[in-house]
This record gives structure tokens, sequence and C-alpha cells, in this order.
């Protein structure tokens, strides 16, 4: 099992899924591309198709890609540490 396979898995077992911010039908370079997913709660209330694909799967999807080292540049306190919560 890849590292890739063990982290969807894990992502899966969470009750997430990855949806591809910009579908891959439309954007194939894109659909490994971590800035292209981010992830939906599965199950009831469907947030994968209602967020995801706006109610339906049929529904493309586009979007502007996810910059994660800014992210993680805002989160982060300048003492090296991560904000995890409310401080």
């Amino acid at each position: 099992m890849t590292q890739k396979q063990a982290y969807y898995g894990l992502i899966n077992k969470l009750g997430y899924v990855g949806h591809h911010i910009n579908n891959v039908d439309d954007f194939p370079d894109w659909a490994g591309d971590a800035r292209n997913i981010f992830f939906l709660k599965k199950g009831a209330g469907e947030e994968h198709v209602m967020l995801g694909h706006l109610g339906h799967y049929k529904n493309s999807s586009t979007g502007m890609l996810i910059d994660r080292e800014a992210m993680i540049r805002m989160l982060n306190l300048g003492d090296g540490h991560l904000v995890t919560g409310g401080r």
C-alpha cells in the first residue's frame, strides 16, 4: 500500500471524502494535485454532493486552488507552533 492509499483510506475511515475543486474530466492535469482537493463529510447530509456538486453528481465543479502553504503560514503564531483551537 502506498502512502497516498493509506492516507485516503484513513480519510475515508474518518467519514470524509476527497472532492476535486476542479473536476478531473475538464482539468485532468489537476487530478492528483493536493491544491485541487478538499475534504467533505460523507454520509447523512451528504456534504460532498450538496456542497461539492451543488446537489447532484452530474454538476461540474470549478474553483480556486487551495494554497496550503499560505494556510499554514496564517495558522503559525511565529513560535513554530500551529493554532489548533481557540487560543
